[in-house]
């Protein structure tokens, strides 16, 4: 295969490699707030928004994502947060994840969420 081929065959595997792991993957989906301070509060992620509270189909991009958690940056909208964190505590995505909000990237970098609760995967 001449060098040119094979240099764009790399790139075009380079970006869908990156394409796949900016998936929300098995985060997607409805979320039921089980904890005192998010009880009865509902979260919808799709590939490209987030619902939560009053903020409605707000887009993001994914800043972090490994099995173990996913972070997102609303990229549009007037909510009152700008960071949303999930983090699994178990492998079981059916166990659900804890679920963070920051209003500032400074305070996710300081590790200061504005609101911090626990999510089970909606069950309606």
């Amino acid at each position: 295969m001449p060098t040119g081929i094979r240099l764009l065959s790399m790139s075009y595997a380079l970006v869908a490699a990156r394409a796949i792991a900016a998936s929300v993957g098995d985060y997607g989906g409805a979320y039921e707030g089980d904890s005192r301070a998010c009880w009865n509060s509902r979260l919808v992620l799709t590939e490209k928004t987030i619902s939560w509270g009053v903020c409605r189909d707000i887009p993001f991009r994914i800043i972090e994502r490994d099995e173990d958690h996913l972070t997102i940056e609303l990229t549009d909208g007037e909510c009152r947060f700008d960071i949303v964190k999930f983090e699994r505590k178990a492998k079981d995505p059916s166990l659900g994840a804890e679920i963070s909000r920051y209003k500032t990237r400074a305070d996710y970098d300081r590790s200061y969420p504005s609101l911090s609760c626990w999510y089970s995967p909606a069950r309606r």
